[in-house]
């Protein structure tokens, strides 16, 4: 079965081998998750807000296990907190689960419910800034990737459509090939460029042979 070199949403169907520096990519991380694929970026964004909720309700649960807040005469419904003998670290503290809650609640909402931060607590008042500061960061970073995938005008080709024939004739002395090019849309694409590449294999003076070798054969600009 014949494979086309190009598919007809642009895409080149030629893969690379023997590359051994993939790592590289990493470098450049936000252009690479635009490249991704939707599925992939939902994925890691579920993954990177969950990892980051569990990574600061882990610090969540130290603070409060240190400060005394799990003891059973200490929780909420025990004598010495409704006696007010005890300040706890956080309010409405159970187990991990509230720690859970805690996190997703200090770095998702804008304000508080029963579980928050007292000011009996520096170390909690620390890593609640702390966890503000790398939510905001996170969202601005994952937002705008987001933005610069929908942004991308992929599915703009949809609407360009060619000729499924081609002509080759006489025009102005010389052989030509010739097809149709529409627009279905209303909407105008400004400054729309049309380039035509002959792909082939060629051999070079020295002998080396150069598999899909490419030669572009004209070049030119639409008018509107």
């Amino acid at each position: 079965m014949d494979v086309r070199l190009v598919s007809k949403n642009g895409e080149c169907n030629i893969s690379n081998a023997n590359l051994t520096q993939n790592s590289r990519l990493l470098s450049d991380l936000f252009t690479t998750l635009v490249d991704a694929r939707w599925r992939w970026i939902v994925l890691i964004i579920v993954i990177t807000f969950w990892s980051s909720w569990l990574f600061f309700a882990i610090f969540w649960y130290i603070i409060c296990y240190a400060h005394g807040d799990f003891e059973i005469d200490n929780l909420p419904h025990g004598p010495r907190q409704k006696s007010g003998e005890f300040i706890p670290c956080v309010g409405e503290m159970y187990s991990f689960t509230s720690a859970v809650l805690l996190s997703i609640e200090a770095q998702q909402t804008s304000g508080f419910g029963g579980k928050r931060p007292t000011e009996h607590c520096l170390d909690g008042i620390y890593l609640f800034f702390i966890q503000i500061i790398f939510g905001l960061i996170l969202e601005a970073f994952l937002v705008g990737v987001v933005i610069a995938k929908l942004a991308r005008p992929k599915m703009r080709s949809q609407t360009v459509l060619f000729s499924k024939k081609a002509a080759i004739c006489m025009r102005d002395g010389n052989l030509c090939i010739m097809f149709r090019v529409a627009d279905i849309r209303r909407s105008m694409i400004v400054d729309a460029k049309v380039r035509g590449e002959l792909v082939r294999t060629r051999t070079t003076i020295e002998g080396e042979q150069i598999t899909y070798c490419q030669q572009v054969v004209f070049s030119t600009i639409l008018m509107n």
